[in-house]
């Protein structure tokens, strides 16, 4: 009876040895699953901060979702991700560019951000002026240069209408250069926010052959810029255009004058001297 017992003491204790080796192993198993586990959500957070920075020449657009640039050892597609506000179209093909992105999981390439070279913004800024000047329409004619407005604008007086023109797209030109009250050909557009906008301007040489010369009495000043002479067959409206340093208070209302002008491509008469009798 008493071997009997001792049997059954020394079984039972290797079968508690046994389920307690099974529990360690399956307690082992479980936490190395949770650290694998672990590891690869700690691998894929280090993917995703792996930015790759680099330079590239824009290809164009894939889809809506994706665009295509060429690096200096790939052709490379890119995913948009959360880059938003870029128009797309705009950008000239195989203009130079920086990318920044990083590879998902999947090795998808995710764009995080994508930056124009400074020349190719002036390029687009270019061209995007100059499409806005070949799609409205672009009037010519003459006037009188009054002056600087602000930094961005002038004034010139057509004779009809004063007009303030912005003056971005005129490039190397010595506005230092012009005096006021000088008669120029300016080209220009209305763009869709009805603001003026100059595309070309020169100073207006006239020849010696267009000059015409004629007589008649003072009638003194319209405005700044426009003075009266009665001749014997019509009264002349007179622009002062670039004659200077005459004292038109000091000239007596019907005194005798000699005016010598030209009319502009708008019939506009254009003074080039006046001389008082």
């Amino acid at each position: 009876m008493k071997k009997l017992s001792l049997v059954f003491i020394i079984c039972l204790s290797l079968a508690l040895a046994a389920c307690g080796n099974t529990a360690k192993q399956e307690v082992k198993q479980k936490e190395t699953h949770t650290e694998v586990k672990e590891n690869k959500e700690s691998s894929s957070d280090t993917e995703k901060k792996e930015i790759i920075k680099e330079e590239a020449a824009y290809s164009g657009q894939i889809d809506g979702n994706s665009i295509e640039v060429i690096t200096d050892s790939e052709t490379m597609a890119l995913q948009l991700g959360e880059v938003e506000g870029i128009d797309w179209s705009s950008i000239e093909e195989k203009a130079p560019v920086i990318i920044s992105y990083y590879k998902n999981n999947k090795g998808q390439n995710i764009l995080t951000k994508f930056e124009i070279t400074h020349s190719q913004e002036n390029n687009i800024e270019k061209s995007s002026q100059d499409a806005a000047a070949k799609k409205a329409k672009v009037i010519r004619t003459e006037g009188i240069y009054t002056g600087r407005i602000d930094g961005n604008s002038v004034e010139i007086n057509t004779g009809n209408e004063t007009l303030g023109l912005q003056d971005g797209m005129v490039k190397d030109f010595n506005w230092d250069g012009i005096p006021d009250n000088s008669p120029v050909i300016i080209e220009y557009f209305i763009n869709n926010e009805e603001q003026y906008v100059l595309t070309y301007i020169e100073m207006k040489m006239e020849k010696q052959e267009d000059i015409i010369k004629a007589e008649g009495a003072y009638a003194g000043k319209i405005d700044d810029i426009t003075i009266h002479v009665n001749t014997e067959m019509e009264t002349l409206p007179l622009q002062i255009g670039n004659v200077k340093n005459v004292d038109w208070e000091s000239i007596p209302e019907n005194g005798r004058v000699i005016v010598s002008y030209y009319k502009n491509e708008n019939g506009q008469n254009m003074l080039t001297s006046i001389d008082v009798k």
